[in-house]
C-alpha cells in the first residue's frame, strides 16, 4: 500500500534571492524548474536560485521533452507558443483563435524512429493534427484530406512513444477522446483524419484520460443520462463514474471499476495507480477505483474538464512517477510529497 514517506515545503516568501509564486514546474533530477518563470530552479533544500530571463509574454505552462533539450512555453488558454532548445530561443508556434480561450492549448514532444523529436500540434485548424520535426518545423504528416469534426487537447504519449491521445471535446459540447498509432500516423498520415479510436461511444463524458503502453486509463464522468433516450449504437461503453483501463490493440477492456469520486485530471504515478487534481491531489488505484491517498490541506483548482476556465485551471504541478513524488505549487509556497510502498 502507497503511503506518504515524506513532506517538504519550499516558501517563496522571505527567500533573499526569490519571493515570487511559481508559474510552471517541471522536475529534473531532484531539482524543481519554473520555465516560464525565468527559469528559476528550488532545491529540496527549501533554496532557489533567481530567474535567468524574463520572457516578455503571459505565457502560464511549459512542456518538456523526455531528452529535456526542449522547451515549450505556452498559454494554456491562449493561442501563442515558444519553443526554446538547450534553454534558447528555437522558434514560435501558433494555435487557431477558435474557441482558444475556452480549452487547452494541444501540444507534444514525440520521439521519431529517425532518432529525432517531434512536435505534435494543431498549428493552422482546432481539428487537425499535425507531427513536425521540432527543429524545423518540417510536417511530416503533410496530406490533403478533411479532418474529423474535433477539439484536440491535453496530449498524452505512452512511455514507450507508440500512442499519441487527445483529451479534447466535441459539439454537444462533450468531453472525448482519441487515440492514435503514431508510427502508423507517420506512415498514414491520413489515419490523423479519422477521429482515431474512441474506447466508448457518445452518450456518457470523459474528461481526463492518459495513455499509456497497452492503450489508455479514462475517467468519465458522474453525469446523468438516460439509456432510453439514446440510440442502441450510441450507448456508452463506459458508463459514467468510472475508471477505465482500455488496451488498444485488442479493442478490449482490461479494468472498469467505480470512482470514489470525481477524479478531474489524471496523470500517471506508479504502475497500478494514478494521481488525480481535482480540488485536492488524490492517488487512485485504476482496477479498483479506490483513492489510496488523498490531501484535503493542498490545492490544486478545480478544473475537470477539457472546457475550463481560467479561474478553474489546475495550479503548477509536477509529478514524478519514477520516484514516487510530486510537487504542488501555491501563491506562498511549493509543496513536495514523497510516497513510499
Amino acid at each position: 500500500m502507497l503511503h506518504e514517506a515524506s513532506r517538504i515545503t519550499i516558501p517563496f516568501k522571505g527567500n533573499r534571492k526569490w519571493g515570487y509564486p511559481a508559474r510552471s514546474l517541471h522536475w529534473q533530477g531532484d531539482e524543481l524548474i519554473d520555465w516560464v518563470g525565468g527559469q528559476v530552479r528550488y532545491f529540496l533544500d527549501k533554496t532557489i536560485l533567481p530567474p535567468q530571463i524574463n520572457y516578455a509574454y503571459s505565457f502560464d505552462a511549459a512542456l518538456v521533452s523526455s531528452s529535456a533539450e526542449y522547451v515549450v512555453l505556452y498559454q494554456r488558454l491562449g493561442t501563442k507558443g515558444l519553443l526554446l532548445k538547450q534553454g534558447n530561443i528555437l522558434r514560435e508556434i501558433n494555435r487557431s483563435f477558435y474557441h482558444a480561450n475556452a480549452y487547452e492549448y494541444p501540444i507534444a514532444f514525440v520521439e521519431l524512429p529517425t532518432g529525432h523529436t517531434g512536435l505534435v500540434h494543431c498549428p493552422d485548424e482546432y481539428c487537425r493534427l499535425e507531427i513536425e520535426d521540432v527543429e524545423t518545423g518540417h510536417r511530416l504528416t503533410t496530406r490533403d484530406t478533411t479532418p474529423a469534426d474535433f477539439f484536440h487537447s491535453r496530449f498524452s504519449v505512452s512511455p514507450n512513444g507508440r500512442y499519441l491521445l487527445s483529451a479534447g471535446w466535441l459539439w454537444h459540447p462533450l468531453d472525448y477522446i482519441q487515440l492514435f498509432d503514431i508510427e502508423q500516423a507517420l506512415v498514414t498520415p491520413t489515419v490523423l483524419d479519422r477521429g482515431g479510436v474512441w474506447p466508448a461511444r457518445p452518450g456518457v463524458s470523459i474528461p481526463s484520460a492518459i495513455a499509456t503502453d497497452d492503450g489508455c486509463v479514462f475517467v468519465t464522468a458522474d453525469d446523468d443520462y438516460e439509456e432510453n433516450e439514446l440510440d442502441e449504437d450510441e450507448l456508452p461503453l463506459a458508463p459514467p463514474g468510472k475508471i477505465v483501463h482500455y488496451l488498444f490493440p485488442e479493442n478490449k477492456t482490461a479494468s472498469c471499476a467505480d470512482l470514489q469520486a470525481p477524479a478531474g485530471i489524471i496523470q500517471p504515478f506508479t504502475a497500478g495507480h494514478v494521481i488525480s487534481f481535482y480540488q485536492h491531489p488524490a492517488i487512485i488505484n485504476i482496477a479498483s477505483g479506490q483513492v489510496i491517498a488523498r490531501w484535503e490541506d493542498i490545492r490544486t483548482g478545480g478544473q475537470k474538464s477539457s472546457i475550463v476556465t481560467q479561474r478553474d485551471l489546475l495550479v503548477p504541478i509536477a509529478v514524478d512517477p519514477v520516484r514516487m513524488r510530486f510537487a504542488v505549487a501555491s501563491e506562498d509556497e511549493i509543496t513536495v510529497i514523497q510516497m513510499d510502498a
